[in-house]
């Protein structure tokens, strides 16, 4: 598991997590435009195939507290928060 936020792109398999994968009613997805400019503390790390993740590029704590926080900021200042079902109807289909 990375240690920061998983990220995908809008791939056959991200369709596939969003739309039967993950299980439960509070799924959330948070979309990152692409060419989005990161913070000097973050970076995003390819980790294989359509997987990335946006990871420190500084020391940080991973208690759940400054990593946390950042993330957060991040997501709250540069991404679309989606329910599951608004995602899937705004993405109907793979882009990558």
């Amino acid at each position: 598991a990375p240690n920061g936020a998983s990220m995908r792109p809008n791939s056959p398999y991200q369709q596939s997590l969003v739309s039967w994968r993950f299980r439960g009613d509070d799924v959330v997805v948070y979309s990152v435009a692409a060419g989005t400019k990161l913070p000097h503390d973050l970076l995003l790390v390819h980790e294989r195939w359509d997987h990335y993740s946006l990871q420190p590029a500084v020391a940080m704590t991973f208690d759940g507290k400054h990593l946390n926080a950042k993330l957060s900021q991040f997501f709250k200042a540069k991404a679309k928060l989606f329910a599951r079902e608004a995602w899937l109807e705004a993405y109907p289909t793979a882009s990558e």
